[in-house]
């Protein structure tokens, strides 16, 4: 021995019982931190996915004219920006394709990265006013395909021609309803929309923050930029709440409970070993108090605490989080299959 630090292999030698129970435990404190926690990423990756599909990548809705929507878009947190209007949402102003109330919805190309709804199945969305997306129930009913016309009847009696330049699958709304739905650019929204009401309107300003800025802050300060009421400001409040974004008293109470369950778990695993160690506390008393009548400092002992625990851990922590990523991958795989 040239070390008085080598004691401490020599020491595990003698002790191989103890050093056994002492690795198990923090195999076990280990393993359930990882499991634990990786089950709960798993499944908020889940709910993510869910969310995005079914209401959008967009973090929140503005209600601005064109000059506020140009300054929304300038800001830094801002990552994508689309424009989106509506009409005949609740089908019953007179907008009609073969006699069909026909709801009509307008947005950038940019919104289809936002919304999966609004891709086209088949085709393309359309470049020019002239062209327009149609939903399925319009395609099979009425026949129609990709290039071919297709006659809009606005409420003033005016008939407008487009070209068919894409398809898009029904909603779980259009679906519900067996409703028409068309899909124009917003050059072509505009000319729909100016041409009925004298007027363009205020247009919906979707935007996707950037990652890992506050986004309620960023809320906060443009409803204060632009002065715009809470009416205004849509959110999307599912996916805000899987980024731990969400302002919502329910759900903050999630956060406290789950922080909480969270906290439980690792107190629970530095009891667990702490509990193994103490153990056997009067034999490792004696054993330091002879290294301290030999001269040992306190330091020295310190150093030699320090290292006992690094030739525990140095084995036990990545066998105890390879055994939790095995079961999360076992666990994803059947949750898959």
């Amino acid at each position: 021995m040239k070390h008085y630090l080598d004691l401490v292999n020599i020491q595990t030698k003698q002790r191989r019982k103890q050093s056994r129970m002492t690795r198990l435990c923090i195999i076990l404190a280990v393993f359930l931190v990882t499991a634990i926690f990786g089950m709960a990423d798993m499944e908020i990756r889940s709910q993510m996915i869910q969310a995005v599909q079914t209401d959008g990548s967009w973090h929140a809705a503005f209600l601005v004219n064109e000059e506020q929507g140009t300054l929304l878009g300038a800001r830094p947190e801002v990552e994508r920006i689309a424009r989106y209007g509506a009409l005949n949402y609740r089908l019953e102003d007179g907008y009609q394709i073969e006699g069909i109330e026909t709801g009509i919805c307008g947005f950038d190309k940019e919104f289809q990265q936002m919304i999966p709804d609004a891709e086209a199945s088949e085709g393309s969305f359309p470049e020019t006013a002239g062209g327009i997306v149609v939903n399925e129930n319009v395609s099979a009913r009425l026949g129609a395909g990709v290039g071919d016309p297709i006659y809009l009847t606005t409420p003033r009696g005016d008939v407008k021609q487009y070209r068919i330049t894409g398809i898009a699958e029904n909603t779980e709304l259009t679906a519900k309803l067996d409703a028409f739905c068309i899909f124009l650019n917003t050059d072509g929204f505009s000319e729909l929309e100016t041409g009925e009401t004298g007027a363009s309107k205020e247009m919906l300003y979707y935007v996707q923050f950037r990652k890992y800025c506050n986004i309620q802050k960023a809320i906060d300060e443009i409803c204060g930029q632009f002065g715009l009421e809470p009416e205004q400001v849509r959110r999307n409040e599912k996916v805000l709440m899987l980024m731990f974004q969400s302002r919502d008293s329910y759900l903050m109470r999630l956060y406290l409970t789950a922080a909480v369950l969270a906290a439980l778990v690792v107190i629970a695993g530095t009891f667990m070993i702490t509990a193994s160690m103490n153990s056997n506390i009067a034999r490792r008393t004696e054993f330091f108090g002879m290294m301290r009548c030999l001269g040992a400092t306190g330091k020295q002992i310190a150093r030699f605490v320090r290292k006992e625990a690094f030739s525990w851990c140095k084995s036990a922590i990545p066998a105890g989080a390879t055994a939790g990523v095995l079961v999360v991958w076992a666990l994803c795989g059947m949750l898959r299959y």
